[in-house]
């Protein structure tokens, strides 16, 4: 294949040309190559000895509603709002943040007619969730929205955070430190498209870097939980280490 053009793929190229030998460390285990500045960790076996595999990303459910309790939630990165429809379905939620710039076009499968364009996306969302007290949504970048709510949910933390935005690797680290801190002591964050996929364009990886980057410099975070999904692309679920 040709990334000629492209600087990230070709650099890619370049690095599985020389067969790996660009990696994260000398201890002779297969790695990936080292793709960008920011590369790809090794998760510790602390961090993986209670991991546990759900069938599929909706088994995080089972596991929420045993806690009990009205739940405190934020989405980042909504889209249409069809996963957090399906969590207002599924979980005993209290309240919901759905943060999203609500600028895109629809991204339905393909053969269906698009609900909404860049221009209709938000008051696509809002009118969809309009009569849903429980629903909060916050139009603007994570960058801006995540802060803000430091504050006010201070006193009110979160049960659940689950990300799916932007995938570069600078916003998704940034959104994975303020969800902790936004985060009840035994909640749980999970991140949507863990994906190795080398051909990817935009996102090379880059999931996959925040994730174990995250992991490597927090010692006191584990993988609680981590389900495939039906389109191939896992999820994983971090929580704090009791």
């Amino acid at each position: 294949m040709n990334y000629s053009g492209n600087p990230r793929l070709e650099n890619l190229q370049s690095v599985l040309s020389n067969q790996g030998h660009l990696c994260v460390c000398d201890c002779g285990k297969p790695k990936l190559p080292k793709f960008s500045k920011h590369h790809i960790a090794e998760i510790s076996e602390m961090q993986t000895k209670n991991t546990k595999i759900l069938r599929n990303r909706f088994s995080i459910f089972d596991i929420l509603n045993k806690k009990n309790i009205p739940l405190n939630i934020i989405e980042v990165g909504v889209m249409a709002g069809d996963f957090a429809k399906t969590m207002l379905d599924s979980l005993n939620i209290n309240k919901i943040y759905l943060i999203d710039p609500f600028n895109i076009d629809d991204g339905a499968a393909q053969g269906i007619e698009p609900r909404f364009t860049k221009k209709t996306h938000y008051n696509f969302v809002l009118d969809r969730f309009k009569d849903d007290n429980r629903v909060h949504i916050r139009q603007g970048l994570s960058e801006y929205e995540l802060p803000k709510l430091l504050d006010l949910c201070e006193n009110d933390k979160m049960d659940f955070i689950y990300i799916d935005s932007d995938h570069r690797f600078e916003n998704l680290y940034n959104e994975i430190l303020y969800a902790t801190q936004i985060l009840k002591h035994d909640g749980i964050i999970g991140i949507d498209d863990m994906s190795l996929f080398l051909e990817d364009p935009v996102d090379l990886c880059e999931v996959f870097q925040a994730v174990t980057r995250f992991l490597e410099n927090n010692k006191n975070w584990e993988v609680s939980y981590y389900s495939f999904h039906d389109n191939g692309i896992p999820n994983i679920y971090l929580s704090r280490i009791n």
